[in-house]
């Protein structure tokens, strides 16, 4: 009986810790806000704001000015 009399005290504390603590921590995650169907640039100029940095596989192709996948897309450093 003591156990949940203390819970009824406490329930106040709990909610809060449990509705409002995760809140806090999805903002600071530093993941910004992407809408649905947003273009690629624009995820890329937030992603990179964001501190993500791409991968560039060190033997991945070069695009060739022809590729029409390429257009408008930023190029991947030299392969070393």
């Amino acid at each position: 009986m003591k156990i949940m009399s203390a819970l009824y005290k406490n329930l106040g504390l709990i909610l809060i810790f449990f509705l409002f603590i995760p809140a806090v921590f999805a903002q600071t995650t530093g993941f910004p806000h992407l809408k649905k169907s947003e273009n690629y640039k624009s995820v890329r100029v937030k992603m990179l704001k964001a501190g993500w940095k791409p991968y560039h596989k060190k033997t991945a192709d070069i695009c060739m000015e022809s590729d029409e996948r390429c257009q408008g897309r930023p190029v991947a450093p030299e392969p070393v």
